[in-house]
């Protein structure tokens, strides 16, 4: 080989080795740029529909448009598609009706440009666009000069209770969950707001969520999206409640709700009574009203047409339902539709709450008792979710039990019954031992080692050690708090790894 071949091949390897350091460097989501370095070294493309089939009523299409059309049918119908399916028994009436009386908040307070500038400089420079074709990075680059007029949109939208039309419409992309290609069941949708949406929505969450902090509105069982809280919360409350209980010889039970479609399925009108008991009224009801009112989203699929990647866009359709996906406010929307459902539970069991995840905890002093309160408590929660738009997936929901008699705790009708269970991305098992959780880290710390000696080839030395804080350190210590505790043989297995 010539010395100007190798001179070549040294160059171009430590160009590529310098462009996948920087991708990754630069990167919001570490793990995921660091798969897309990897990916692309493996030459592992990403799907386009181009090479795909999509099976329409029977019928297998490559057609972007007709795909894309299809899918946003689905998309915009699945929600009343899965409430169809919940079984409309007649259950028995085993609560009081809640009656809250809060403090109020009739309207929003106005903005300013030093609050708005504050929230464009806040924004991650991403360069993903909807419908406006205008970006979070373009934003920042211009906002000097757009500062001043979302300024004054801001506040002609706060004060008048009033979302214009334009940002309420939604660009999807379908991404594939797995299994066939040809199914629609197997996209989620991936959704896209304008940007200038996003900085409204901002100044309106500021204002929701300084009345229900100050107020101390939002229930101590919810551990999502609140200041102060996280899923590391959670786990500590969970395993708090039951050591505590069995150190006092009490059996312990755990019911984990499944929802379907949770985020889709809520009625606009339910979620603003729900945002009406907790003192939202007046201007800023009207608001929420217009933000939730005339929504629609248009679905895009990428396709490559002789080696070009192309758009395919389907017909706008409107959204009826759920709170806004991909939007700022969607998420605590939720939760606070959610809130009352503690209260709604309170006296039967202790619902832990992490956005959707739902556990029932239970105790009693006999193994009778628990069966009884848990018969009860389930069927309240089923209850709570006929009167509430939500739609619990039985066979997904499931129990379970701790302690040295918990082969004598009654099992629950439809719901299935577990030795160890997966709990906000730890495996709990019935002992508390923490070995199925060792076991499930071991295979993806062993996972993470691959992926590093694969990065270490293709950039430098302060990338890997970012790729082993994001892909090795951040999983040993994800609920190190509650499983720490576990054997000194599991310990080593960890250790060993690492």
């Amino acid at each position: 080989m010539s010395t100007a071949k190798k001179d070549y091949d040294l160059r171009l390897k430590w160009l590529r080795r310098q462009v996948s350091a920087s991708h990754i460097s630069n990167a919001d989501n570490k793990s995921k740029a660091i798969w897309q370095v990897i990916n692309r070294e493996r030459r592992n493309n990403s799907h386009t529909f181009s090479q795909a089939q999509l099976d329409i009523d029977g019928e297998s299409t490559t057609d972007p448009l007709k795909i894309a059309n299809h899918l946003n049918q689905y998309f915009t119908t699945i929600a009343d598609q899965t409430l169809n399916t919940q079984p409309r028994t007649t259950l028995i009436n085993l609560h009081e009706p809640l009656t809250m009386i809060n403090p109020t908040l009739e309207h929003f307070s106005l903005t300013n440009e030093q609050e708005i500038l504050t929230i464009i400089n806040n924004l991650k420079p991403k360069t993903s666009t909807g419908l406006d074709d205008i970006s979070a990075r373009m934003l920042k680059h211009c906002k000097e000069a757009l500062t001043p007029p979302l300024v004054k949109i801001t506040n002609l939208s706060l004060s008048q209770g009033h979302v214009p039309s334009a940002l309420k419409q939604a660009k999807v992309y379908p991404k594939h969950k797995g299994g066939t290609h040809k199914a629609d069941s197997n996209y989620r949708p991936i959704s896209l707001i304008p940007t200038f949406s996003k900085i409204i929505e901002k100044v309106v969450l500021k204002r929701l969520i300084d009345h229900c902090e100050h107020h101390h509105l939002i229930t101590e069982g919810q551990h999502g999206f609140i200041k102060g809280r996280s899923t590391t919360t959670a786990l500590i409350k969970f395993a708090e409640f039951i050591i505590d209980n069995l150190e006092a010889k009490k059996p312990v039970t755990t019911i984990m709700l499944d929802f379907s479609k949770a985020f889709d399925c809520l009625g606009h009108d339910l979620i603003l009574d729900k945002l009406e008991d907790l003192g939202i009224k007046g201007r800023a009801k009207m608001w929420f009203n217009s933000y939730l009112q005339d929504r629609s989203q248009v679905v895009e699929v990428q396709y490559t047409n002789k080696g070009i990647t192309q758009e395919a866009r389907s017909m706008p359709l409107p959204v009826n339902r759920g709170v806004p996906q991909g939007s700022v406010l969607g998420p605590v929307l939720f939760i606070l539709f959610t809130n009352d459902m503690p209260q709604y539970l309170r006296t039967h069991c202790t619902p832990l709450m992490y956005a959707d995840d739902t556990t029932l905890l239970l105790s009693e002093k006999t193994n009778d008792n628990l069966a009884i309160d848990s018969y009860i408590a389930l069927n309240m929660a089923y209850q709570y979710c006929h009167e509430n738009d939500l739609v619990v997936n039985t066979a997904k929901t499931k129990q379970l039990t701790f302690g040295r008699r918990q082969n004598e705790v009654l099992e629950l009708p439809d719901v299935v019954v577990e030795n160890h269970a997966r709990f906000l991305g730890m495996t709990i098992d019935d002992k508390i031992s923490w070995n199925e959780h060792v076991n499930s880290l071991s295979k993806k710390l062993n996972s993470s080692l691959y992926v590093l000696k694969r990065i270490r080839h293709v950039s430098d030395n302060i990338t890997t050690k970012i790729a082993y804080h994001a892909l090795f350190e951040t999983h040993i210590k994800y609920g190190l708090v509650v499983w720490g505790g576990t054997s000194a043989g599991n310990l080593s297995q960890i250790l060993l790894l690492q």
